[in-house]
């Protein structure tokens, strides 16, 4: 029989959800994208740490008000989380 099978039907939304997972992450921008590259590598960094180790990575990064903005998206997307304020901040990639 040619049909469809159960299990076939488990594998492809297994995909469809892991792809849709992905989907807010090939939407960042490079500098995003860089955020995200070493927050992978640390897992959890305080909000200073991150930022310079994200300068070093990019040939212009950009400033505190933008990178404190592109955060805030990322954790609205849901890819990464925090907790403590200002200074003392803490993040930590989800995925």
């Amino acid at each position: 029989m040619d049909g469809i099978d159960i299990r076939e039907i488990e594998v492809a939304i297994s995909e469809i959800n892991r792809f849709e997972s992905l989907y807010p992450i090939q939407k960042l921008n490079e500098h995003q994208k860089t955020i995200m590259k070493v927050l992978g590598q640390y897992k959890r960094m305080n909000t200073g740490d991150l930022y310079r180790a994200y300068s070093k990575l990019v040939s212009k990064p950009v400033v505190d008000r933008a990178y404190r903005k592109y955060m805030v998206k990322m954790m609205n997307q849901g890819l990464i989380k925090s907790d403590g304020k200002g200074r003392w901040r803490y993040y930590e990639l989800i995925l």
